[in-house]
């Protein structure tokens, strides 16, 4: 009674903790010179935050069903939720810039972003930077994902390329400022590394709507409420810690 969670079995039930957590764990790591930039290129957008005189929040937003956010995927068993999280953020900005939904290569970032340390964990922010230092990312046809560490396999014939101009972070320790955010784009968030494609209230309360890389047996299908409000200005779990976004323009 009041409670507004409710939890089954699923593909992690048998794991010991320590074999969880050394996946699927949260891993914020406090970059102290990794700040929100753009490469040397005309027109690319350099730190700030966009919204931060946006005035007109609606209540409440759900990127899903305006068509900006792919099916579920699922990381398996490479901790690479960093490069997922950012890749879905770049797939979410391209469908509200150019009304495309396509699906982009989480494994060539894996693979190809030497800053970054593949399935043993990394960061969406140098994620980004690597997609806008690589002149985009391809479409997950041309570049699938299997699960694992490999070497790059990037070719310079891959015409399916989908580019950014920049990335900034959302103030830190604001869900005001993250929902700001969150009203024009879907926003990369450091739970582990998640993204936030929307926010509302029911019954229980005011919500964040999470989208996970765990498969569909996880969670609500795939995704997460997760409480927006919290007493703590980081926020539950955080995850106003560190949000960030990619700009497209």
């Amino acid at each position: 009674m009041g409670r507004s969670l409710k939890l089954q079995l699923n593909q992690f039930a048998d794991m010991f903790d320590d074999e969880f957590s050394s996946i699927h764990s949260s891993n914020i790591t406090y970059y102290k010179n990794l700040h929100a930039k753009t490469i040397k290129a005309a027109g690319s957008r350099v730190g700030g935050f966009m919204y931060e005189r946006a005035k007109e929040i609606p209540s409440s937003i759900d990127w899903r069903k305006k068509g900006a956010v792919n099916a579920i995927k699922n990381q398996g068993g490479c901790g690479s939720c960093w490069a997922f999280a950012a890749v879905a953020a770049v797939e979410s900005i391209h469908q509200i810039k150019t009304n495309e939904l396509v699906s982009l290569s989480e494994q060539e970032v894996v693979d190809c972003d030497y800053r970054d340390g593949g399935c043993r964990g990394g960061h969406y922010n140098s994620a980004f930077e690597f997609i806008m230092e690589n002149g985009g990312i391809t479409i997950e046809d041309n570049y699938p994902y299997y699960e694992g560490d490999g070497y790059c396999r990037r070719r310079r014939g891959y015409n399916e390329r989908v580019r950014i101009d920049g990335y900034e972070n959302v103030p830190r320790n604001n869900e005001y400022a993250l929902m700001k955010a969150v009203a024009h784009q879907p926003i990369a968030v450091a739970i582990a590394s998640v993204v936030v494609v929307g926010y509302g209230t029911d019954e229980d309360g005011d919500y964040w709507i999470i989208r996970n890389q765990y498969g569909t047996q996880w969670g609500m299908n795939g995704y997460m409420k997760m409480q927006r409000g919290a007493r703590n200005p980081e926020g539950v779990c955080g995850m106003a810690m560190q949000p960030a976004y990619p700009v497209k323009y």
